[in-house]
């Protein structure tokens, strides 16, 4: 009798929440294996790679009139990889369950609100600031963020706290990111989208302290069958000033698809920020966006509703003989001696089958092949990723 009425109150607590509070669930898993071999495009190294990696998460949003709130709990895991206490598949040992963004917004007037908490940022072409879906955990900030509407426009202050060195114990200081980020939307085809934005690092935690100051703007449209996009950011770090800027276009050839150029460059001081490199230079992740330039060519190709392709040919070369180039994790890639500026060339497949709404498959592939620069450098072999991806949304 008593657990009747007790099971008769939790129901009716749960009946008269749902009526005061809208809830909202989107579940996601992904399963992708991946293989690599040569990455270091050296063969006698041995490095040969090959893993299956998870990430689940659960978007959890809360809303009572103007106020939400959002939890984001994530499973992230590389199958067979060893927990602190030890192995956990096939034994007694769980890993553990992290939390990828919990923030609430409230409103301030009409047309302000403030957003804070772990959350994601991201903007534009994430060129400068990426949520990195690709990435098995993704990149989130601790941040506080105001947003202004206006119209189908917004305009965003945020300040995220990305080392605190003083909580615990007293240090030289901390470091933050600031930014103001306008994200300008419009009925005007040829400038549909242009953005423009200001965005300061300034770290605390070395001395003397390093204030790296980026602004810039970004443009998209089309007309007809034709489109682009372009990206300039110019940079201070100090006293040194570096940019980089990013251009795209394209043509659709219905039924034969969307082929399009890119060219970039990218200054020998310049700090890529927090990109979603993958997403433009090459899914073999083999450069960052520092000390390069070179151009791309892609084909984009939609056979039917299930099924999509894209090819795309990347040439990098260094921008300045002077200085290395730069891999993709941010540390030198060769060295600065060769006087050639050739890094080499990357060919990459991506095919995409949706079964339904919710389940969908991805198949990728990338060839890199070094340059004259790397081959001065040592690294003189051809770099090969593989990757088969299943991702079910709810």
């Amino acid at each position: 009798m008593l657990n009747r009425y007790i099971a008769s109150l939790i129901f009716l607590l749960l009946s008269n929440i749902s009526y005061a509070y809208d809830f909202k669930l989107s579940p996601v898993g992904r399963v992708r294996y991946e293989s690599l071999s040569d990455y270091d495009l050296n063969a006698t190294a041995g490095d040969f790679k090959s893993f299956t990696g998870s990430r689940f998460w659960i978007l959890a949003e809360m809303t009572h009139q103007d106020y939400k709130i959002v939890f984001q709990p994530q499973f992230s895991r590389t199958w067979g990889l060893d927990e602190v206490a030890g192995p956990s598949s096939g034994t007694t040992i769980d890993p553990t369950l992290n939390v990828h963004q919990a923030y609430f917004t409230t409103p301030i007037s009409e047309r302000f609100q403030l957003k804070l908490g772990r959350q994601e940022l991201s903007y534009g072409d994430e060129l400068v600031l990426g949520s990195v879906i690709w990435s098995n955990v993704g990149r989130s900030f601790d941040a506080i963020k105001l947003e202004w509407k206006m119209g189908h426009s917004q305009l965003h202050f945020f300040s995220s706290k990305l080392s605190d060195r003083n909580a615990t114990v007293p240090s030289s200081g901390d470091k933050d990111l600031h930014g103001l980020y306008f994200s300008g939307r419009n009925e005007m085809t040829l400038f549909n989208e242009v953005d423009v934005y200001l965005l300061d690092i300034n770290d605390s935690t070395v001395s003397p302290h390093i204030d790296t100051l980026s602004y810039g703007f970004r443009l998209k449209g089309y007309y007809s069958f034709w489109d682009y996009r372009g990206e300039f950011t110019k940079q201070h770090l100090m006293s040194r000033e570096s940019s980089q800027f990013d251009v795209e276009t394209g043509v659709q050839f219905d039924p034969w698809g969307r082929l399009a150029v890119n060219y970039f460059v990218a200054t020998e001081g310049y700090n890529q920020l927090f990109p979603t490199a993958h997403k433009w230079l090459g899914i073999g992740d083999v450069v960052s966006r520092k000390n390069v330039k070179g151009f791309q060519i892609k084909h984009q190709l939609k056979i039917n509703e299930k099924i999509k392709t894209e090819i795309t040919y990347h040439k990098f070369e260094r921008y300045d003989n002077g200085a290395t180039a730069f891999a993709f994790s941010g540390a030198a890639l060769g060295g600065s001696t060769s006087l050639n500026n050739d890094i080499g060339e990357e060919y990459d497949l991506i095919a995409n089958f949706s079964q339904n709404e919710n389940l969908s498959y991805q198949l990728g592939a990338a060839y890199f092949i070094p340059g004259q620069y790397l081959k001065d450098s040592a690294k003189a072999d051809d770099y090969t990723f593989i990757y088969l991806q299943l991702m079910l949304k709810m």
